[in-house]
C-alpha cells in the first residue's frame, strides 16, 4: 500500500494540471484531518496519490482550508476519481469535485522544477486595466523573481519587452 505524499499547494507542478492528472476536493470538513482524507482516497481504491494543501489562514483552527488537490498516477486513474468522488459523502458532507486548469492570471510568480531539478520561474501573465491615457489599449505584466532569500525581488515587466529583459539578464 503507498501512501500519499502531502504538499504545499505552491509546489503543484503544472505540467501535472496541463495532463489532466489533478482534481480539485471540495467540500472538506475542517475538523478533518488530512489522514482522514488519505483514508477516503484509499476506500475508493486510489492510492499513489499526491495531496496539495493551502497553508490555512490565520486564525484558522483547522489543519486545512477545507479543500485540496489531489494528483493521481495517471490521467485514467484522475477521471475514475473525478467520475466516483462525486458521489462520495465525507463525514456526513458531499464531497464536491473540481476541474483544476492552467491558470492564465496569478498575483505572483510561480516556482516550478526544470529537468535538470533547478528552480525555474513560470511567468504568469497579469493584464493590468488600460488607463485613459493610452487610448483603452491593454498590457499585460509579467511578475519575475530576482535574487534569493533575503535578496528576493519581485519586478513587474510589460510582456512585450520581456524577450528584451531576459537578454539583458
Amino acid at each position: 500500500m503507498t501512501m500519499p505524499t502531502h504538499n504545499n499547494i505552491r509546489s503543484l507542478p503544472l505540467p501535472a494540471i496541463q495532463s489532466g492528472l489533478v482534481v480539485h476536493l471540495l467540500n472538506l470538513d475542517f475538523n478533518a484531518k488530512k489522514t482522514d482524507i488519505e483514508q477516503i482516497l484509499r476506500d475508493h481504491g486510489f492510492e499513489g496519490c499526491i495531496l496539495y494543501w493551502a497553508h490555512p489562514t490565520k486564525g484558522h483552527r483547522g489543519e486545512h482550508m477545507g479543500w485540496c488537490r489531489v494528483q493521481f498516477v495517471d490521467k485514467d486513474t484522475a477521471e475514475r476519481a473525478r467520475s466516483a468522488l462525486a458521489h462520495a459523502s465525507f463525514k456526513g458532507r458531499p464531497l464536491k469535485i473540481g476541474h483544476v486548469t492552467v491558470p492564465t492570471v496569478l498575483s505572483r510568480p510561480v516556482l516550478i522544477k526544470n529537468d535538470d531539478g533547478e528552480d525555474m520561474l513560470c511567468s504568469q501573465e497579469v493584464p493590468s486595466p488600460a488607463n485613459h491615457n493610452n487610448a483603452f489599449a491593454t498590457k499585460t505584466w509579467v511578475y519575475v523573481k530576482k535574487g534569493s532569500g533575503k535578496d528576493t525581488q519581485l519586478q513587474r515587466i510589460d510582456r512585450d519587452y520581456l524577450a528584451e529583459y531576459e537578454a539583458n539578464d
